[in-house]
């Protein structure tokens, strides 16, 4: 879990130091979106829980004696980030080659108050628009059905109308009729719209 102790310098101003809490490391973790911390040379100093999940599931970055690095592909670009992010401040999006793959953050951070590492936060794309919890918490706010979150939740996940007509046995009008009443209760006039507002829901991951 990522520490607070890390000294943030604003403009204007001497850096600011926020105390290492486990508050804090719970606040962390509830964010749904990976957070790791390295120095300049790819050593994982801390992680998030989701960012944990995706370095045990292999899909996107691993652990390789001690380094962080790219699956299936060469890890060039990750570490030129890394290095850029720690050294010189540098903020850079890397594009995974795999398609589908969640983009990586790589940012700078200021150096740590214990030994002055100069240290890189990469943060992993999110894999959807919006987290399961998410999703029910917005149906909850606006009262949609059982049958209208099925179909938001197929949407957000890229599925055609047709295909969740296909899915769910109905027809597609029977879909468009949903759809059409979704937006009537987001308050919403378009497709584009209601997954946009689906997008807005901060990253809350699902209760464990």
């Amino acid at each position: 879990m990522l520490s607070f102790e890390t000294p943030v310098t604003r403009p204007h101003e001497g850096p600011v130091s926020y105390p290492s809490s486990p508050l804090a490391m719970l606040v962390v973790d509830q964010i749904d979106c990976g957070l790791l911390v390295c120095d300049a040379h790819g050593h994982m100093l801390q992680a998030n829980r989701a960012a944990t999940r995706e370095l045990e599931g292999g899909h996107i970055l691993k652990m390789m004696e001690g380094v962080l690095r790219c699956c299936g592909e060469p890890s060039d670009e990750l570490h030129a980030a890394i290095e850029a992010a720690a050294l010189r401040g540098r903020r850079r999006l890397v594009c995974l080659r795999e398609a589908n793959t969640p983009m990586i953050v790589v940012m700078p951070l200021a150096p740590d108050s214990a030994d002055r590492r100069p240290l890189a936060l990469v943060m992993i794309g999110r894999r959807t628009l919006c987290t399961p919890l998410g999703l029910e918490l917005l149906a909850m706010q606006h009262r949609l059905t059982l049958a209208e979150q099925r179909v938001l939740r197929a949407l957000v996940c890229g599925t055609t109308v047709r295909d969740i007509a296909i899915e769910h046995c109905v027809s597609v009008s029977t879909v468009r009729t949903q759809l059409q009443s979704m937006r009537e209760k987001v308050g919403v006039s378009t497709i584009d719209k209601l997954l946009l507002t689906a997008a807005r829901v901060p990253p809350v991951p699902s209760c464990h």
